[in-house]
């Protein structure tokens, strides 16, 4: 069997006698035995490597750290609309509430900021189905400053009465933004500073994890 040893910052000191070193045969053990524990570091045994991307969390921990009501996070994973599920427990019980991964947290994070600019909940979903948009989330851990400062959400679409209009979802720099505006006089276009926003929201990631 592979074991998974685990630096955890807030397990109930009954559960591991003085050490913060816990060896688990899966992560979710911990959870399901002691509730909520924040994990730093995990291995399959040979040391110790940063466990960053394999973070988990509650939906009070994202409500916190994005900045939006918990119960709109609730209403965005209960409405099929948004495209919204928690991927490491679906669902909620007595003990065991839904728990979010890194990337869950990224999606939900930009699914706030798109309804806070007036968004629909089926063209938040349709935006964050882009494989262009899910893979500047991820990519978005590596951008500095100056990078997460040249990335825009821009969402191009067409002023039509069929419904829905197409869509066109890019990320890119406003130079280039600007220079699509000015080429068609029968789009409609938002533009949301996807960098910076990422980036804040990195900070708080990085700060929490320690």
């Amino acid at each position: 069997m592979k074991w998974f040893h685990f630096v955890v910052d807030n397990l109930p000191s009954f559960a591991h006698n003085g050490s913060r070193i816990v060896k688990v045969p899966e992560p979710l053990w911990l959870l399901n035995h002691f509730g909520f524990c924040r994990v730093r570091c995990q291995t399959g045994g040979k040391g110790f490597m940063d466990a960053g991307t394999n973070r988990f969390f509650q939906a009070s921990e994202i409500a916190r750290l994005i900045g939006m009501p918990e119960k709109r996070l609730i209403k965005f994973v209960e409405s099929p609309g948004y495209g919204i599920k928690p991927s490491v427990r679906t669902q909620a019980g007595k003990g065991a509430p839904r728990l979010y991964s890194l990337n869950d947290c990224l999606r939900v994070a930009l699914a706030w900021w798109l309804f806070q600019a007036g968004f629909r909940s089926q063209v938040i979903g349709r935006v964050l189905s882009v494989p262009a948009v899910a893979k500047s989330l991820v990519a978005s851990s590596e951008w500095n400053a100056k990078t997460a400062g040249r990335r825009y959400l821009v969402v191009k679409r067409e002023m039509a009465i069929k419904e829905p209009p197409d869509q066109e979802v890019s990320v890119m720099d406003l130079e280039q933004a600007f220079v699509d505006v000015k080429s068609t006089e029968r789009h409609g276009f938002q533009i949301l500073p996807i960098g910076p926003l990422l980036s804040l929201l990195w900070s708080k990631l990085r700060t929490t994890g320690e």
